[in-house]
């Protein structure tokens, strides 16, 4: 093992702990090179995770001016097996219910969290935590576990299990009963979330992502893409599944999902979907408005695959913008399981360059059905609604009709309506309707916070 000196900088408020922390973390992760460490200079707080980087496999040129390079390689996560025979539960310890360690969510209570059926406080290791406090103190009251799934470096050696086993303060009461699902309730067969997300609703759930969490990836994980849901969370069989199309001038086809992934092209996109309520909170300081008072977490990216539209669309005998328009077809109306109901106009979903899909995968897995799966709808640069998920039926015809309620919602080119849609605009409130479908993303300011200073 390579001899790692270290210096320390006058300002460094959180001493020579924190840095022997991370001297055991490089210790952990095998190097090609050594480690010359002249100076710390809390980098991990001007750069959020940059040790964590370094000792997690992606390559770092210098880690302070004059030091060595040092190119890492990862590690070998620790199996199931590997973790029962180091990771150890002191049963001595006095038990405690679930609801007792969610009291303990600050520092004047202190933090405790659990995981693998153990209770630990973390108090006293918060400022210390590489990543910052604020991320750490997601998991307060709560368990480390998930949170630990998403920064994977966690489990990628032994050195954070075995300090949380030095925290130990108590166990999970084992006479806690099971969760049972209450067959009554229509949200009880709703997925099991992330407990870092900050939940609006339960019934229905509605949550958006934190905002220290927003900038940890440029891909949302799926356990932290926002969720905004109307009813219950389907529960279907992506083995029997199939979506309907038909309509004004296409013949009717019925596809399962093989047919989708055997007959057709497969496509991606990397898309960020936003919520048309995302910063409604930030209006409320100005003047109260109506529905759910989002954050500006209500916006997050994945990268889908499936199928373009438009290849199906053409599959069944609607072969351009122009013949859709002489035959009077203006919209691509999307029906969901749920019963939700939202539409695109044919435009957007003909064009060879509009990167609609009809997607099965998320983030390299099978579609979620939190979000849609088995297949969901994904149109690029619109509003969240109009991705809709768990989609069963297209339909294409000459209007709309989204909820209920009637209104054109093809007129949505930005600034400028294209001809076609101001021709058929007729007597509609293109002022109420403009902003139905086309939405720009927005840029808020995550750090530094409202509060700082």
């Amino acid at each position: 093992m390579a001899t790692v000196v270290t210096k320390a900088v006058p300002h460094v408020r959180r001493g020579m702990q924190s840095i022997r922390y991370r001297m055991r973390l490089a210790e952990s992760t095998t190097c090609t090179s050594a480690i010359a460490v002249t100076s710390v200079h809390y980098q991990q707080n001007r750069s959020r995770g940059s040790f964590w980087a370094a000792c997690g496999a992606i390559p770092v040129a210098a880690l302070v001016g004059g030091g060595a390079a040092v190119a890492c390689t990862e590690p070998e996560p620790a199996s199931e097996k590997d973790e029962e025979d180091f990771f150890k539960i002191d049963k001595s310890f006095p038990a405690y219910k679930r609801a007792d360690v969610a009291e303990h969510c600050t520092r004047e209570s202190r933090v405790w969290v659990t995981y693998k059926g153990g209770v630990f406080d973390i108090t006293d290791f918060i400022v210390n935590h590489p990543g910052g406090e604020s991320k750490i103190m997601l998991a307060a009251g709560k368990d480390i576990g998930p949170f630990w799934r998403v920064y994977q470096q966690h489990m990628n050696n032994k050195l954070p299990r075995e300090l949380l086993m030095g925290m130990q303060v108590g166990i999970v009461d084992p006479s806690e009963p099971k969760e049972e699902f209450d067959e009554s309730d229509p949200y009880s067969r709703d997925p099991t979330r992330h407990p870092g997300l900050k939940f609006h609703n339960n019934k229905p759930t509605n949550a958006e992502l934190p905002p220290s969490l927003i900038m940890d990836n440029w891909i949302t994980p799926n356990s932290l893409f926002f969720i905004r849901h109307h009813h219950p969370v389907p529960d279907l069989n992506y083995a029997d599944f199939t979506v309907s199309l038909g309509g004004l001038a296409v013949k009717p086809i019925l596809l399962s999902l093989k047919d989708l992934r055997d007959r057709f092209p497969k496509s991606d996109a990397t898309v960020t979907l936003q919520c048309g309520g995302n910063r409604r909170s930030e209006f409320n300081t100005v003047r109260q408005t109506s529905g759910i008072s989002w954050g500006f977490g209500a916006i997050s990216t994945a990268r889908y695959e499936g199928v373009l539209l438009r290849d199906v669309l053409r599959y069944s005998g609607l072969l351009t913008p122009e013949v859709a328009d002489s035959l009077g077809v203006h919209h691509v109306v999307f029906k969901a399981h749920d019963g939700l109901q939202a539409s695109i106009p044919i435009e957007k979903a003909l064009d060879p360059y509009g990167d609609v899909l009809l997607a099965y995968t998320m983030n390299g897995e099978d579609l979620p059905r939190e979000h849609g799966g088995p297949l969901r709808v994904i149109v690029p640069g619109h509003v969240g609604v109009r991705n809709v998920k768990w989609v069963t039926d297209i339909t294409v015809g000459p209007r709309e009709d989204a909820h209920g309620r009637p209104f054109d919602a093809s007129l949505i080119v930005s600034d400028r309506p294209s001809r076609s849609a101001l021709k058929r605009c007729g007597t509609c409130r293109s002022a109420r309707e403009n902003r139905f479908c086309f939405r720009s993303l927005q840029s808020p300011v995550i750090s530094p916070k409202l509060d700082d200073e």
